[in-house]
């Protein structure tokens, strides 16, 4: 709730600032000229600098995680060093996209899709028992104590435990999932081009709101229904 708020008030002071400084004569095109027109030449630098740096973390990110995913999906019978490739090779074809407008097809199907995989893993989670295997494995795992859910002898496991609080050693699961928030702030640095494209600013400001709600209430409501599962 806290993050759903403070991005979508960030999306708001970029959008004021960016009816602030923008003009025919001076218009502003990228995240980087909010800052030349509000500091000056050195945040420019500042920006652009940090704002490639992020995109190019995030890109090293993306292509690793969809590199493990083709190679599951494959049944690990490709080589890992041929599944990256392959993702980067259709990114460079998406990449050829240069109208906003194009790009929104793209956009709406990606929705589509993140969408679809949600209620297919919530039905899948209603009619399946948890994976103990894997529990302690990524973000939220980082959070499991693994005496809580190793079975006894005769392959009983341990009863629920509901917490309060943090769990016990579960400092790291915690940042971890502070970081996926704060991952979330990352396509704020694209809302600069979205204005520039958009004749009616306000539309803007209501499409934003009304896409950080739509985030919001979606993974609320799954984050909810996996854990009471």
């Amino acid at each position: 709730t806290v993050f759903g708020l403070m991005a979508g008030y960030s999306g708001y002071l970029i959008w004021h600032v960016y009816l602030g400084v923008d003009s025919y004569e001076f218009p502003a095109r990228n995240y980087g000229d909010l800052g030349f027109r509000t500091w000056g030449t050195t945040a420019r630098y500042v920006t652009n600098i940090l704002q490639a740096l992020g995109l190019l973390l995030i890109l090293g990110q993306v292509t690793i995680q969809f590199g493990e995913n083709i190679s599951e999906v494959s049944r690990f019978r490709l080589c890992y060093v041929v599944c990256p490739i392959l993702f980067v090779i259709a990114g460079f074809f998406l990449t050829q996209i240069r109208t906003l407008k194009a790009y929104g097809w793209v956009a709406n199907l990606a929705v589509w899709l993140n969408l679809l995989t949600i209620f297919i893993t919530m039905g899948v989670i209603a009619h399946s028992p948890p994976n103990y295997h894997i529990a302690t494995l990524g973000s939220a795992g980082s959070a499991v104590d693994p005496d809580t859910i190793t079975p006894d002898a005769n392959g009983n496991y341990p009863p629920i435990i509901h917490y309060n609080g943090l769990p016990k050693n579960g400092l790291v699961g915690s940042i971890n999932g502070l970081l996926s928030g704060v991952l979330a702030y990352a396509g704020a640095q694209l809302f600069v081009e979205f204005l520039a494209e958009m004749r009616r600013p306000r539309d803007f400001i209501k499409a934003m709101w009304g896409a950080q709600f739509f985030i919001y209430s979606v993974y609320l409501i799954y984050g909810c229904y996996v854990y009471h599962f």
